[in-house]
Order: structure tokens, then sequence, then C-alpha cells
């Protein structure tokens, strides 16, 4: 993260960037192995901080602080987000108190399972090219998809 400017990495067999630029209403998804990516405009950008997203899932559920918990060295408030929608179950959001983002949630209800959780956390000074479009990569798209 940089100011609004977020890039997330993710290794799930492959490995898969989103870099999202809200000063430029775009989310570019990065394919490294094909050097290939999505683009995403006028969707806004990813919620990250507490605030960003308290507003994203107001109109969706009720969300309530249920205590606090240290989580990779940050402690953290936990909060149960519970969707109206009750066949949606329930989330749980670990918001680290120092960097006010979210650092680690679970969601448990229909129709699956699933858990995100940043790790390694390091807080350093990155340069800025790690937000923009790698050179060499080429732009693809899927019929349906919004630009």
């Amino acid at each position: 993260m940089k100011g609004t400017k977020v890039r997330r990495e993710v290794t799930q067999g492959n490995t898969g960037i989103m870099i999202s630029r809200p000063d430029k209403d775009v989310i570019w998804n990065l394919n490294p192995a094909g050097k290939t990516y999505l683009e995403m405009t006028g969707i806004g950008n990813m919620p990250t901080s507490d605030a960003d997203i308290a507003a994203a899932l107001k109109d969706l559920g009720e969300r309530k602080l249920v205590g606090e918990e240290s989580i990779n060295g940050y402690l953290c408030d936990k909060y149960a987000f519970t969707y109206h929608d009750k066949s949606m179950g329930t989330q749980y959001q670990w918001i680290s108190k120092k960097l006010k983002v979210m650092i680690k949630m679970d969601s448990e209800g229909s129709p699956f399972k699933m858990s995100t959780e940043f790790k390694n956390i390091k807080e350093e000074s990155v340069p800025d090219s790690l937000f923009e479009l790698p050179a060499g990569y080429t732009k693809i798209s899927i019929p349906g998809l919004k630009k």
C-alpha cells in the first residue's frame, strides 16, 4: 500500500497480481506467467481501510466489534459482520489498530468458506513503479466483463 494505491500478490499454484489505482479509477489484474493483464474501470477502489470496509458493507448487514486479537504481530479489533441475508453467513474481520487496514478475514456461510490473511507485513518505503503496469504486458479482454 502507498496512499490509496494497493498491490496484492496472491499465490495459489500460479502467482496473480492485482493493482488498485483509485486515482485512475482502474484495477489491473496481472498474469505474470503469460505477461497479460485485465483492466477494469468504473468500479471504484478495493476497500482496504477500516472506514472503506464499513462503508462498503453498511447496506449489506450489521457489523459489531467483538474483541481484540493479535494477528501476525499486530493488535487488531475483531469485528463480526452478519449479512441481512442469513444464508450468506458471517464474516469476521481483523483490523490492525496501527495500520488501520484489514489484515485477516474469515467468511463462514453458504455456499463456501473463505479466508484471507496478510502475512510477512513489512512497513517500509516502496517504489511507485510497483503500482504501474509492468513493461511488456499485453492487455486482454473477457467478453461481458465490465471495462
